[in-house]
């Protein structure tokens, strides 16, 4: 019965990865992205990923879709690869379990996804780069967090940014309904449309936005 269930699960996921592929190929083939290219995107119920398919992707694809997105300039690798030929950069990959701070360094203790065991190393910086909190809730204090409290706004069901109407930008509060006076774009929809931080992105979504303020 397990092993049932685990084929099941890599069924999905090599389904939901075939899927990913084809709008990666998709963005691939065009001079720029807008939003109507996006991974969440719904207003392609061909394309549209399931809210099942979204935790899917988040969990086990969406670093796949970040290599084929947003590759680092060639000369930037060329420096890295430089980097850990001359042994002044090692790359670990994991999960951190504990900081410990002290007078002579840090000691961070993490669980090594290579070898399988749990290690610690000792280093004098640690420098976050896991990106700004998409969870508002989690803020302590905060104008958006205050929305949400009081119904104005709702998150989606992952936590990455607003509920919001893609074609209209108007904001969905807490009753589902659309706030007709309150708009947003940007990185508020990564909820939505997983792609919503690029200048080309941006660009087309205040483009939209501009021409409705003004045909209303």
């Amino acid at each position: 019965e397990k092993n049932k269930i685990i084929d099941k699960n890599e069924k999905e996921i090599l389904r939901l990865n075939e899927k990913i592929n084809l709008i990666t190929q998709e963005y691939s083939l065009k001079e720029k992205s807008t939003t109507t290219n996006a991974p969440f995107d719904n207003t392609k119920k061909e394309k549209n990923l399931s809210e099942n398919e979204k935790n899917i992707f988040m969990s086990r694809l969406r670093h796949l879709w970040g290599v084929a997105r947003h590759r680092i300039p060639l000369h930037t690798h060329d420096k890295l690869q430089q980097l850990r030929i001359d042994k002044k950069l090692h790359i670990k990959s994991g999960r951190i379990i504990d900081v410990r701070d002290s007078d002579e360094h840090i000691t961070v203790e993490y669980h090594d996804k290579k070898e399988g065991r749990v290690n610690q190393i000792n280093v004098s910086r640690i420098i976050n780069c896991t990106g700004p909190e998409t969870d508002l809730m989690n803020l302590e204090k905060s104008f958006l967090k205050n929305c949400i409290v009081k119904g104005i706004i709702k998150q989606d069901n992952l936590n990455l940014g607003i509920i919001t109407n893609t074609k209209t930008f108007e904001v969905i509060n807490s009753n589902g309904k659309p706030q007709t006076n309150l708009f947003t774009l940007g990185s508020n929809l990564k909820g939505e449309l997983w792609e919503s931080t690029a200048v080309n992105e941006l660009r087309y979504q205040a483009e939209k936005l501009a021409e409705k303020i003004l045909a209303d």
